[in-house]
């Protein structure tokens, strides 16, 4: 049996097992996927190789801390500073999928990434992994944090633009990508449909709820819209293909994540 988890804390908020145990079901395979919730990732990083797992999901708040223990990532993993999976073989590799799963989400909602001036809401471990990976594409990047010094940290390692006047920008950018925690379990936003304009596509990375407040606004101002949903399904497909070296069932993964959020 093939097994695999995540770690962070918390993980009982997860959607990734009810996502795996689906594309397992499809394949037929004997696997299986686990929360746990740890405070020392180190220790439960080196005993869930010990143990023989396959691989790791690794959450908050333990993306830097497992990346100090890995011998092999990849690039984006090494800019950022932080993994979010792991692969245990004869030795531990790691990878930052955030920042693709992003990129897949919104070009899988038709549109164009390259050449176009991308605005990043938040400056903490998602805005970084997502930034790192679009700096690779033919983007121009501006960067919003209600920390100013969070924010010219970012921009410094990514050639982003800083911006203060996050309304003003908004009117200039052709995507939105929100990483703050604004939205979640809650009506707020950062931005309303006045704010919005209709040749935007907006990203939410929130995925509780569904559908956030800005989601709604952007609706509101006839802008395209990306759910948190499909962000992590993408980023899922991805850490599915890194493990098993097979291509993910997309579809069936997606249908099991939106049945249970609907449940």
């Amino acid at each position: 049996m093939k097994i695999l988890g995540i770690i962070g804390k918390p993980v009982s908020h997860s959607l990734s097992p009810v996502m795996y145990r689906a594309a397992f079901e499809h394949f037929g395979m004997d696997a299986v996927y686990l929360p746990f919730e740890v405070e020392d990732a180190i220790t439960a990083i080196k005993g869930a190789r010990a143990l023989g797992f396959l691989g790791l999901n690794v959450t908050m708040p333990h993306k830097e801390v497992a990346s100090s223990i890995v011998r092999k990532m990849d690039e984006v993993s090494k800019i950022a500073n932080a993994v979010n999976t792991l692969k245990f073989s004869d030795e531990v590799l790691g990878f930052n999928t955030d920042g693709d799963g992003a990129l897949r989400a919104i070009e899988s909602s038709g549109t164009e990434v390259k050449g176009s001036k991308v605005l990043i809401l938040g400056a903490g471990g998602s805005a970084k992994a997502i930034a790192v990976r679009l700096s690779f594409e033919d983007v121009r990047l501006l960067i919003w944090n209600r920390s100013l010094e969070r924010s010219k940290k970012l921009a410094e390692l990514t050639g982003a633009s800083v911006v203060e006047n996050l309304r003003r920008a908004v009117k200039f950018a052709d995507i939105v990508i929100n990483t703050t925690p604004v939205g979640m379990k809650s009506d707020e936003s950062l931005l309303y449909a006045e704010d919005l304009h209709e040749d935007l596509t907006v990203l939410d990375i929130v995925y509780v709820p569904p559908e956030t407040r800005l989601l709604k606004e952007a609706k509101k101002a006839g802008a395209k819209t990306v759910d948190g949903l499909s962000v992590l399904l993408h980023q899922g497909a991805l850490n599915f293909e890194i493990w098993f070296n097979r291509k993910a069932p997309f579809e069936v993964m997606e249908n099991a994540v939106r049945g249970a959020v609907k449940e």
